[in-house]
């Protein structure tokens, strides 16, 4: 499957290089590159991709401490059922983490640096709420590959295609006969006239076996074994229209794929931002449990006041209801990325990805004029209503034709014929049914007709017209809807990379006042109620940075599936190389 091709974006010391890696059935070129960081990222483990406990809870007697009640703090929790797990999260922090024993590696914000929650000083209540007890870890080259299967609106557009196939070779077998075969019995008894007037009382029969069927008397065979029956110009460009429809439809199908795996694309990248989110809310929860820890010591040795201890709990409050809503929006962003998928509900996604960053699909040189030329040449939908137009075209040429188009009827049959009746058996003593014998028989026809005095052909003509005039201004719509498209989108990813690097840096220099802060306030020269304005700072800067990586990878998808997925040589953009002077002639 060759939809997604991405160039990464090495960092700005490094020499501007496409990086081509093969991913899982997905012939994927893709890069990573950061706009707010001059120093190259390191690729993190992947997960094991067998599913793993989700649910993971404590004793009652592990829960977070009450400021009132510090004591409580240090009770220890068995080494045999958690260990303890170093992270690194944004700025350069550490996070102590109790986890079970059977969790996977964890990895650095903003996907799972706090996948396990801080212990509160070993006590504390992790608990996932989900639909099954099992996840799947997935990534989105096996979303894009489990599309192609199991997406319902992929699979319709491929019925459609198929259907539409099946037109065009009906229309093609119409050049070829009917092949007719069969018999016919036939007996008159009663009164026949002549052509001179005479009426006659006559008993006779007839029976016909062969290519065709109701042969009577001297006639022709009715039925002709072989048969054509077909008004030549209709006939032709029935042909002609149906293959536009093909076309149509196969332009329209892939069409639906794209826009299904732009769907995809940005439900996982929503799937990925709430796992990232949970991460900012688990380690803000941890940091203000510090706190409150740090500001009920300080009440109870009389260096702070209770009410800023109280202050710091409902902090603590506040955070930890931020976890639960966390844990919410992940099974909701699962269950909108499985409902595209057509998974089953109680299916859990988890993406395997221990890392956000920013991914550059379309390269920045790229100018918007010749991004929208591009899209107009890729496009599945312009060729779509493309093929729409020559239809109607067709169908226009055909009623203005169809007046001089012949009717064309041709037949051939070939079979055994016999009977008898009482005249002939009476004169000749022959038998009454009998004297079988062969016969052939050919009819050709050929005939112009003026349907209803001509009113029908004028209606057919204006129909016609207005047909391609409908279809020739819905391609002009489309046209403008695409230059709309990709214009938006583009705006969206220059807009979301120029607030990458600003982003970033309030990152680290949130983190930075956190911790200086803090350093302050355990070194009694501030007041710990001081820090939690540098913490609500600091989780802020992180969710905006998340949702800006969010918003520039899905506009990058976007801008992709915009400019119609072209192949990477139409979006690598190479230095002309300088002519170098002839050499001098030797003296």
């Amino acid at each position: 499957m060759d939809w997604w091709i991405v160039q990464l974006k090495t960092p700005e010391s490094a020499s501007r290089d496409n990086i081509f890696s093969r991913w899982v059935s997905v012939c994927l070129v893709s890069c990573s590159f950061c706009l707010t960081q001059c120093e190259r990222v390191a690729a993190a483990d992947r997960p094991t991709l067998l599913s793993r406990p989700f649910i993971r809870t404590r004793a009652k007697s592990d829960l977070p401490p009450s400021p009132s009640d510090t004591s409580k703090a240090s009770k220890d929790v068995s080494a045999s059922t958690v260990h303890q797990v170093s992270q690194t999260v944004p700025g350069g922090a550490k996070s102590t983490s109790s986890t079970t024993a059977d969790t996977s590696k964890l990895a650095r914000f903003p996907i799972k640096a706090a996948e396990a929650a801080a212990d509160f000083n070993n006590t504390h209540l992790d608990l996932y709420v989900g639909l099954d007890s099992q996840v799947s870890p997935i990534d989105l080259p096996a979303a894009l590959h489990l599309a192609g299967m199991n997406s319902p609106q992929v699979l319709v557009a491929q019925q459609r295609v198929i259907a539409a196939t099946a037109r065009q070779q009906l229309a093609a077998a119409q050049a070829l006969p009917n092949l007719n075969v069969g018999m016919n019995y036939d007996a008159h008894t009663g009164a026949l006239q002549r052509a001179s007037g005479v009426i006659l009382q006559i008993q006779r029969s007839s029976l016909y076996l062969g290519a065709g069927a109701n042969a009577v008397a001297a006639g022709t065979v009715n039925i002709p074994g072989l048969q054509y029956n077909l008004n030549v110009g209709e006939t032709y460009f029935a042909y002609l229209v149906s293959r536009q429809q093909s076309d149509r439809f196969r332009a329209g199908g892939a069409a639906v794929r794209n826009d299904v795996m732009l769907q995809i694309a940005t439900a996982y990248c929503d799937l990925v931002k709430s796992q990232g989110i949970r991460a900012i809310a688990v380690q803000a929860r941890d940091d203000a449990a510090e706190l409150a820890r740090i500001a009920a010591n300080y009440a109870k040795i009389g260096q702070g006041l209770p009410a800023d201890a109280e202050r710091a709990a409902t902090e603590l409050g506040r955070r930890e209801a931020e976890v639960f809503a966390a844990d919410a929006a992940m099974i909701e962003a699962s269950a909108r990325l499985g409902q595209i998928l057509n998974l089953e509900s109680s299916v859990r996604l988890q993406s395997s990805e221990d890392w956000v960053i920013p991914r550059s699909i379309v390269p920045d040189p790229i100018p918007l004029p010749e991004l929208i030329a591009i899209s107009l040449y890729q496009r599945p939908e312009v060729a779509e209503r493309r093929a729409e137009v020559h239809a109607a075209m067709l169908e226009l040429q055909s009623a203005r034709l169809l007046l001089f188009s012949p009717q064309f009827i041709a037949g051939y049959s070939a079979g055994v014929f016999g009977g008898g009746g009482d005249v002939n058996a009476n004169a000749t003593g022959a038998a009454r049914f009998g004297d079988f014998g062969g016969r052939n028989d050919q009819d050709l026809v050929l005939y112009w007709s003026i349907r209803n005095l001509g009113l029908a052909n004028k209606a057919l003509i204006k129909t016609a017209t207005a047909r391609l005039a409908a279809t020739d201004f819905e391609r002009t719509r489309k046209l403008n809807d695409i230059r709309g498209e990709v214009a938006a989108a583009y705006a969206r990813t220059q807009a979301n990379a120029a607030k990458l690097d600003v982003r970033h840096r309030a990152v680290i220099s949130s983190q930075r006042g956190y911790q200086e802060d803090l350093t302050r306030a355990k070194a009694a020269e501030g007041h710990p109620i001081e820090v939690l304005d540098s913490l609500r700072l600091r989780a802020k800067s992180q969710q905006e940075y998340l949702d800006t990586i969010t918003l520039y990878n899905q506009a990058q998808y976007e801008l992709y599936v915009a400019i119609g997925q072209p192949p990477a040589d139409l979006l690598i953009h190479t230095e002309p190389v300088p002519e170098l002077p002839a050499p001098a002639e030797a003296k």
